[in-house]
């Protein structure tokens, strides 16, 4: 009589974290709904608060592209 075992893993990192790709325009790098979710909060973690042990903050979308604007140069819209 055989036996069957069935172990579940679920890596639970995939459910809390995310990453996206955009691409977009080199010589124009403005979004047409920039403007409609510019003002939405969303929780961010920097590397900074990651390493003092720091909480995630709150922060409003357009504020974090304002934020990497010089790095990124993608603030056509604001």
């Amino acid at each position: 009589m055989y036996a069957v075992l069935c172990v579940v893993v679920i890596d639970y990192r995939e459910f809390t974290m995310a990453e996206i790709e955009h691409f977009c325009d080199p010589t124009d790098k403005s979004h047409p709904k920039f403007d409609s979710v510019k003002d939405v909060e969303v929780s961010l973690y920097s590397a900074c608060n990651q390493m003092s042990g720091e909480l995630p903050e709150m922060t409003k979308i357009g504020d974090a592209v304002r934020l990497v604007s010089g790095s990124y140069n993608n603030s056509n819209n604001l």
